[in-house]
């Protein structure tokens, strides 16, 4: 809150100043402006006044506080910054001062004004307000805590400070904390609907379902176009199994929002536990079309077909879920009732209808010796003088496509991280505290290395399908890292939201078939907020690898002989096409290439893309992806 100079009957000009009689005159002037609103009058008249006596210190006071009510905030900052300057104790300077550096969004700089002000004056409301929100938009969440509290101490009545604790508290999913500063928010403020977006919120987190739905209601009436609010309150009815009310609910959403899957797929959920079939069958196309990837979609959609007696069509759904989740044991036999086969087994023959599972595709990509001994690791720990992290470099054979010399390993790993935490903090995110990281397909922990000062805040982890890459990194890198082995089946060992940030340099270059999976495998894991900075080739590559196609592309991938040729010359035809994607190749050998507008798009409804970065790994483009 801005406040004017509480020395206005302080006396401008002294007889024995040799511009005495000029100064009494545009003291004047300034006051006869001011009176009459005239404010950039005034402030001319002041600055005129400085330039007569420049240790003025009313005139750089009424400077600054025009300049703030004109919205002229870098003048007002240079004003106050003088009154500092002339009096360092003037509490009103550094307020005013903190809110014109706020208008210009100099979040860090207000930091240090605010926190003046306050030892100034500890009971000033406002500088507390104003501090919190510096915090907040600096993403120093959990400094900001304890000072929107100290600010509700002193003014429990302002409803604003409770909404911005709120959105803090939400952030750092302090979910039990968060529930009763959203209701004193709206106790304070009942029409404002963000209090009850973000009490709604808290409550499904906690699974508090009865709770959450008179609060989603009320956000519904006070704003009945929010989708997120019908779906909020959807998922509350379909937790509770009220399923009717839930169908009701997710159509009104879909008038909204036409293209968001998880609404359509709970609404053939609906349907299908109504036994709806019919109504089941088009609400499950839908979400299809949206993602083709949803193993019980199919399921579902299959039991909806079943019922309405359109077995060949039952059988088609079942057998696309099985091929995205071979081991779902129901749909297998779902599938067995329908074709005639009581069991499957290695010593069975395919009828033809449906072929035997290649489990070896699944397990790592190396790591093919018989046996193996893991000796117990010994990392080199810290160096005792600079405190940072050792790691040895790691052998020829598992530097991978970085094996031409050590320097040349570990500069391009610099390189990658300098550029991804780049393009993080363009997009206004900071790791903190407490965040959790995975390297997804860290090799032999190339980039990790170069992460290593952030091991003492935060929780790292590197997974890869190349066993030997991972057994060298529990040898050498853990302390401080955590490392485990992984399969090229869409799944990791961890619980739903568990990540911060997870980075993907290079991996979904070589994921063709299941790329779809694991991109909605890595949403999982993330927390809502989350970040992924995963990257792709796509058309921009084309024109740097133009003169010599053949030559970059078998130095990027190593295809078996009767395939080489044919992958050559489909690239060739296929860069010319409107492609979404395309990959040369399949399994761990292929090449993909997407089209970044189709990518983007397609990713609408479960990612929100922050920033592209051309050439954020040698030739291929970064995506940040933000989980909705």
């Amino acid at each position: 809150m801005t406040q004017s100079n509480p020395e206005d009957s302080l006396i401008i000009t002294q007889s024995s100043h040799p511009y005495a009689s000029l100064m009494s005159e545009l003291s004047q002037q300034a006051t006869q402006y001011q009176e009459s609103g005239q404010f950039n009058e005034a402030i001319i008249c002041y600055q005129k006044l400085i330039n007569l006596e420049p240790s003025l210190l009313l005139g750089y006071q009424r400077i600054g506080y025009y300049s703030l009510k004109t919205e002229q905030f870098e003048q007002a900052v240079i004003a106050y910054q003088k009154v500092i300057e002339l009096k360092s104790n003037e509490f009103w300077a550094y307020n005013n001062l903190g809110e014109a550096l706020i208008k210009l969004k100099r979040w860090e700089e207000a930091i240090p004004i605010y926190e003046t002000a306050i030892k100034l004056d500890p009971n000033c409301f406002w500088a507390y307000n104003s501090l919190g929100q510096c915090l907040t938009q600096t993403q120093q969440w959990e400094k900001a805590v304890p000072i929107y509290k100290k600010a509700m101490e002193l003014d429990p009545d302002f409803w604003g400070v409770y909404q911005q604790l709120g959105e803090v508290l939400t952030t750092l999913e302090r979910w039990e904390e968060v529930i009763p500063i959203y209701r004193h928010s709206i106790e304070l403020k009942p029409d404002f609907f963000w209090s009850y977006v973000g009490l709604s919120k808290a409550l499904i987190q906690l699974e508090q379902w009865e709770e959450a739905i008179p609060v989603c209601q009320q956000a519904i009436s006070i704003d009945p176009n929010f989708f997120w609010c019908y779906i909020n309150l959807g998922d509350s009815l379909c937790n509770l199994k009220r399923w009717q009310e839930a169908v009701d609910v997710y159509t009104t959403a879909h008038r909204i929002k036409s293209d968001f899957f998880w609404s359509y797929k709970n609404l053939g959920e609906g349907f299908i536990q109504l036994q709806r079939w019919q109504d089941a069958i088009p609400a499950y196309q839908q979400a299809l079309e949206l993602n083709s990837t949803e193993a019980s979609c199919y399921y579902n959609l299959g039991l909806a077909y079943l019922n309405v007696q359109q077995k060949q069509e039952a059988i088609a759904c079942f057998e696309k879920a099985l091929q995205l989740q071979p081991d779902d044991i129901s749909t297998q036999q779902k599938l067995n009732e329908l074709i005639g086969i009581s069991s499957i087994s290695p010593s069975t023959p395919s009828s033809g209808q449906l072929e035997p599972i290649d489990w070896l595709k699944y397990y790592p990509k190396s790591g093919q010796a018989p046996s193996y001994l893991l000796p117990k690791p010994v990392p080199l720990g810290k160096n005792s003088q600079t405190g940072k992290w050792q790691f040895p470099v790691p052998p020829k054979e598992i530097m991978l496509v970085f094996a031409e010399n050590e320097q040349y390993y570990l500069n391009s790993g610099k390189t990658q991280v300098q550029v991804m935490l780049s393009v993080l903090r363009e997009s206004g995110y900071f790791l903190k505290t407490g965040s959790r990281i995975l390297d997804f397909g860290c090799a032999s922990g190339r980039i990790l290395r170069e992460l290593a000062d952030l091991s003492d805040i935060c929780e790292m982890w590197g997974t890869d399908i190349n066993a030997d890459c991972i057994a060298w990194c529990q040898q050498n890198m853990s302390p401080p890292f955590h490392f485990f082995v992984g399969t090229t089946m869409p799944h990791l060992p961890f619980e739903d939201r568990y990540f911060d940030l997870i980075y993907a340099g290079s991996v979904f270059t070589h994921i063709d078939d299941l790329a779809d999976a694991w991109l909605l495998e890595l949403r999982r894991i993330l927390k809502p907020g989350g970040l992924a900075f995963i990257t792709i080739q796509e058309r921009y590559i084309f024109e740097k690898i133009r003169e010599f196609p053949e030559l970059w592309l078998s130095n990027n991938n190593i295809w078996p002989k009767e395939q080489k040729q044919a992958c050559m010359q489909n690239y060739l035809e296929y860069i010319n096409q409107d492609f979404a994607m395309f990959t040369l190749g399949r399994d761990t050998r292929s090449l993909v290439f997407y089209d970044i507008n189709y990518f983007a798009e397609k990713w609408k409804p479960f990612f929100q893309v922050l920033a592209v970065k051309q050439e954020a790994y040698y030739w291929q483009t970064g995506v940040l992806l933000k989980r909705l």
